[in-house]
C-alpha cells in the first residue's frame, strides 16, 4: 500500500533543474492513517452484518482510533461514544431507535452534514439507530459508505 503511494508520488514528481514540480502531495500521516482504517473496516466487514450494527464495546475501541489521525479528533470521538453509552444506560427497550430519540428530539435531514458527522465521530444522531436492550448500534437504513461519502463532499468512486 505504502509503496503504491510513493510510486504514484514518483510518476506525478517532475525534476527541472534546480526546481521540483509535483501535482501531487503525500503527507505521510495520512498514507498510514489511511493504511490502518483499511485494515480496521476490512476486519469489521468481516463480521459486521448491517441489520444487527455493532457492538458498542468495539465503538469505544474504534474510538481509540482517532488518536493515530488527532488528539482533538480521538477527544471528540471518545466524548461521543461515552454520550451514546451513558444514554442506553438503565434502558431495556429491545428494539431499534434512533438515536436522537434518545437524546430528546430529532431534526429530520436528508444528507448528513460534514461538520456534524466529524465532529461527532461519525455518530451524527439522525442518522443512527441504537438498540439498548443489545448494545448495538447501526446506521439507519440507506445510509452505507458511498453516501456518507458522497454527503461529506469526497468522491466514492475516487477511493473506493
Amino acid at each position: 500500500m505504502v509503496s503504491s503511494v510513493i510510486e504514484l508520488w514518483t510518476r506525478c514528481t517532475r525534476v527541472e533543474g534546480m526546481s521540483i514540480h509535483r501535482s501531487l502531495k503525500i503527507v505521510p500521516e495520512a498514507v498510514y492513517t489511511y493504511a490502518l482504517a483499511r485494515e480496521v473496516c476490512s476486519f469489521i466487514d468481516g463480521g459486521y452484518d448491517p441489520r444487527e450494527g455493532a457492538s458498542l464495546d468495539l465503538l469505544k475501541r474504534l474510538a481509540e482510533l482517532y488518536s493515530v489521525v488527532d488528539e482533538v479528533h480521538q477527544i471528540l470521538a471518545s466524548e461521543e461514544v461515552g454520550k451514546v453509552i451513558k444514554s442506553v444506560e438503565g434502558v431495556s427497550k429491545d428494539d431499534w431507535v434512533k438515536l436522537c430519540k434518545l437524546y430528546g428530539g430529532c431534526r429530520e435531514r436528508g444528507r448528513i452534514d460534514k461538520r456534524t458527522f466529524i465532529a461527532h465521530g461519525g455518530l451524527q444522531s439522525e442518522f443512527v439507530e441504537i438498540n439498548p436492550a443489545k448494545r448495538r448500534i447501526r446506521y439507519i437504513e440507506g445510509v452505507d459508505a458511498r453516501k456518507i461519502l458522497n454527503d461529506i463532499g469526497i468522491a466514492f468512486e475516487n477511493i473506493a
